[in-house]
């Protein structure tokens, strides 16, 4: 086997070391997780327009959403269908994953470049060994 397919291979291997670390590190999960679904705001607020108009709600100049199905103001039960929908789309969608080289895959926030990974692990070796909870 060639060198080069050897460092590919180790790479490999080292790169799925790396988001296997940020997978289990329930902690960092948790904080990436809340920050994708919240940044940045003025995404956040385009995003939940989007999924309030696809559930039939509309904002009005208070704040509140209307239904325009009932014609009535949207319900506890719909403005958390509606949070949820807009978090889901903010971890689908947001384009600070390709800011931060990230991504959303199978309910975790892994990063998705090995080169900005690799440096910042000799940059600061300490923040990748597990945490105890």
């Amino acid at each position: 086997m060639s060198d080069e397919l050897i460092f590919k291979r180790d790479s490999d291997d080292f790169f799925q070391r790396i988001v296997t670390l940020f997978k289990e590190d329930k902690f960092e999960q948790q904080k990436l997780m809340n920050f994708f679904k919240t940044e940045p705001p003025e995404f956040r607020e385009r995003m939940m327009d989007i999924e309030a108009l696809a559930m039939g709600l509309k904002i009005q100049d208070d704040g509140s959403y209307f239904n325009n199905n009932t014609k009535s103001n949207a319900t506890e039960s719909e403005l958390e269908k509606l949070n949820e929908a807009t978090d889901k789309a903010m971890l689908r969608q947001n384009p600070n994953f390709l800011k931060f080289k990230m991504r959303h895959d199978g309910g975790f926030i892994v990063p998705t470049d090995l080169e900005k990974r690799r440096q910042e692990f000799k940059d600061s070796p300490n923040k990748f060994k597990r945490r105890a909870f």
